[in-house]
């Protein structure tokens, strides 16, 4: 038989064990509604007059299309705009008018990678690349490189 001891030093294991386990379920709440670690955006090195692509990558979801918005660190306006099936140019910074696009017939399978065509120089610095989707919403920074013709 045990002693008194005995049974308060197991209910106190027991209550311990429970409390750890709901503290760890609140914690898996909590992580899986947040998304903002799982875009994932390369850095990027262009050659002025060229094409470059600044890859932009999500967990892709089935229920619905993403809303992607492409903006460089410091500028006003954005570099691109994609919301419900359609690109939104209105409020495009005029630097960007005409040079940008995505692979949209990729995007159903997580690729939200930006092509900048006609690279100048005042194209280098930082982007993020924010996506939003059924999955929830994330942030993926890079930096792109912009250099000249190497002879």
């Amino acid at each position: 038989m045990a002693t008194i001891g005995q049974v308060i030093f197991r209910i106190m294991i027991a209550i311990i064990i429970i409390l750890v386990a709901a503290i760890a379920l609140i914690i898996g709440i909590g992580v899986s509604g947040q998304d903002s670690s799982s875009v994932v955006a390369n850095d990027a090195v262009g050659e002025i007059g060229e094409d470059v692509i600044l890859g932009c990558t999500f967990p892709a979801a089935v229920k619905d299309s993403p809303n992607i918005l492409w903006e460089k660190v410091g500028v006003n306006g954005y570099v691109y705009k994609y919301e419900n099936d359609a690109a939104v140019l209105s409020g495009q910074n005029a630097g960007f008018k005409g040079r940008t696009s995505l692979f949209l017939n990729q995007l159903t399978s997580g690729n939200a990678s930006l092509r900048l065509s006609n690279l100048e120089l005042s194209d280098a610095g930082d982007y993020k690349c924010t996506v939003t989707n059924s999955n929830g919403n994330g942030v993926g920074k890079l930096t792109l490189k912009v250099g000249g013709e190497c002879e």
